[in-house]
């Protein structure tokens, strides 16, 4: 991997071991401007006087729109509205089979929540949910059934549903089980967040790796097929492009 940085130390370029670049310029005043990840893809950004961020606007190569957010905000700083113009756009997230940053179509539609007087979710689309004295979900929606969760003694999920997830003495999940199939997690443990660095089957041969800069970048598998992810405001997964290197020959 090598990085690269601007006059004011921020970081400017990341270069994976494959030669794909992906490079962030930023304003006057120091905020993120624009993202060009290596399939060709562009994030823009603008921000008020004030500095908080007025439009997202993410598009791919071909100039088609991944999503395009505007945001009000209250007098107090508060996001107080959140609009994006391309909201059919397939919404990715974590899935339980197999890898946990292997995107997913997330179920889309209107969903009906009640709340307890303790303010936690009692019933999601009128299927009971229940916890434990420690304030764990035992049980509740997973997709759109109602499974069973565990937990550890340190209150650590090792089991939703089907999947069995272990952690390491710090915290960070090193596999995920399901039926007959095993993925392990290398992990960096260094950053502000943990990061995967490489999947591997249960007999320790690579699978996948990924590639870190503000944010995760890509993840390529051992069949060669890189993944960009795109984010919303808040950093989580809004889409995903599945590339062929180097042609270029991406898809969502």
């Amino acid at each position: 991997m090598q990085y690269t940085y601007d006059a004011n130390h921020r970081l400017k370029e990341v270069t994976d071991p494959a030669g794909r670049k992906t490079t962030y310029t930023y304003d006057q005043h120091g905020n993120l401007e624009q993202t060009i990840r290596p399939d060709g893809s562009k994030e823009t950004r603008t921000y008020d006087a004030a500095g908080q961020l007025l439009t997202l606007s993410d598009r791919a190569a071909d100039g088609s729109s991944i999503s395009e957010y505007t945001f009000t905000y209250d007098a107090n700083g508060n996001v107080s509205t959140e609009d994006n113009k391309v909201p059919d756009i397939t919404v990715q997230g974590p899935e339980q089979e197999g890898a946990g940053l292997s995107p997913s179509t997330l179920l889309a539609g209107k969903a009906e929540m009640t709340y307890g007087k303790d303010n936690r979710l009692d019933t999601y689309n009128g299927m009971k949910v229940e916890y434990d004295a420690d304030g764990n979900q035992i049980t509740g929606p997973l997709g759109e059934s109602r499974e069973s969760f565990k937990y550890d003694a340190r209150n650590r999920l090792i089991q939703a549903g089907q999947t069995a997830y272990a952690y390491n003495s710090e915290n960070n999940r090193i596999s995920v089980t399901k039926g007959n199939s095993v993925t392990k997690y290398v992990v960096n443990p260094h950053a502000m967040l943990s990061q995967i660095l490489m999947e591997t089957d249960g007999n320790g041969k690579g699978q996948a790796w990924y590639v870190y800069g503000l944010g995760l970048i890509g993840r390529e598998d051992s069949e060669g097929t890189y993944q960009t992810y795109h984010y919303d405001r808040r950093g989580r997964i809004k889409s995903k492009f599945v590339c062929k290197f180097p042609q270029l020959d991406c898809a969502t």
